[in-house]
């Protein structure tokens, strides 16, 4: 009976301070090839893969990933130490339906991710909201630090809505910078940031939010995340 008891205590210690893998314990998490874990805790989501690209549909509802709501399906892996995340958004995205959250915003949007837990992860997307019947494009820049929430959502102005957008995020230690490209050469650079607790490894990938009633569709490619030359 000892022996049995102490084969359970070995099972579950380990450290606590590195990336929540919640969607490890899950029976409805899989592995995608090229792009890790999904994390999909209500079944939201529907994921093909083709090529170096990844398209998403999330079923119409509420799908948020926020400190408060963690309905939204996500792909990441786990990522240890200093990198370089990129990833591109493909145009294509048009949400529809009505708005489900209390600012009455018909949104969609798809981008990177960098998670250690609810109250602590970065979020760069691409944005598309619906205002009448004329759409509006922007940045959706989306950090939370030890619970302490700040965003910027920028309009693209010089985006071409039938281009792709590219998004870039890089760790060197405790700090953090994020930018953004039309053509993966000339990048616009965001407030960097630092988080000095955050642990070596962390989650890192994509996340694909809908907060209307109608379903949405989006896709995203060539998402790498290597260490810095």
């Amino acid at each position: 009976m000892k022996l049995a008891i102490l084969l359970v205590a070995a099972l579950f210690s380990g450290p606590i301070a590195r990336a929540q893998d919640a969607g490890a314990s899950d029976s409805r998490s899989r592995e995608i090839r090229n792009w890790g874990t999904v994390r999909d805790p209500m079944e939201l989501g529907q994921f093909v893969e083709k090529g170096n690209s990844l398209t998403a549909t999330v079923t119409g509802g509420g799908a948020d990933f926020s400190q408060f709501d963690r309905t939204a399906p996500s792909v990441v892996r786990e990522v240890d130490g200093d990198f370089i995340a990129t990833l591109t958004v493909e145009p294509g995205m048009q949400p529809a339906g009505v708005a489900m959250t209390s600012n009455k915003v018909v949104w969609n949007s798809a981008g990177l991710l960098i998670e250690v837990d609810k109250d602590n992860f970065i979020r760069l997307e691409l944005s598309i909201r619906k205002h009448g019947e004329k759409f509006d494009n922007r940045l959706w820049a989306h950090r939370v630090v030890k619970g302490d929430a700040k965003w910027d959502q920028p309009v693209l102005k010089a985006w071409d809505p039938t281009k792709p957008v590219h998004f870039r995020i890089q760790r060197t230690g405790a700090k953090f910078k994020w930018a953004y490209s039309y053509d993966k050469l000339a990048w616009t650079e965001l407030a960097p940031f630092e988080a000095a607790k955050w642990p070596q490894k962390l989650n890192a990938g994509v996340a694909f939010v809908n907060l209307t009633s109608a379903p949405s569709r989006a896709t995203v490619s060539d998402l790498v995340i290597k260490k810095p030359e």
